[in-house]
């Protein structure tokens, strides 16, 4: 996962040419801890991470989801979106997904 700011993570995708995964997330949705438990620690997903996508996640509530928002406005949580890193553009916008979908999904954007 990506420690730094968002524009950070741009960079360290264009740096890498790897794409931008983002998710954003609340502390008291269901669905994100769920999304944590089952998704993110899958470990087919975490080779698809580190292979081809830059992790950034981030707390809804955080300066840097509130920006994040501003600029690329979501309803649900948990959010999660692929971004091309090059032009900001959001490829891809989802919600509540499972391992085998965020996975197909991963690689057909990489592919």
């Amino acid at each position: 996962m990506f420690g730094g700011s968002f524009e950070e993570a741009k960079s360290a995708g264009q740096t890498s040419g790897k794409w931008l995964l983002v998710n954003i997330q609340h502390t008291k949705e269901f669905a994100c801890q769920a999304l944590n438990r089952d998704v993110w620690s899958n470990p087919t997903v975490k080779q698809l991470l580190r292979e081809h996508f830059v992790f950034w996640q981030f707390y809804q509530d955080s300066a840097e989801g509130e920006k994040y928002k501003q600029f690329y406005p979501f309803v649900r949580l948990p959010h999660i979106a692929i971004v091309d890193p090059r032009t900001g553009e959001r490829l891809i916008q989802l919600g509540k997904v499972s391992s085998i979908e965020l996975i197909s999904i991963g690689e057909d954007v990489v592919i």
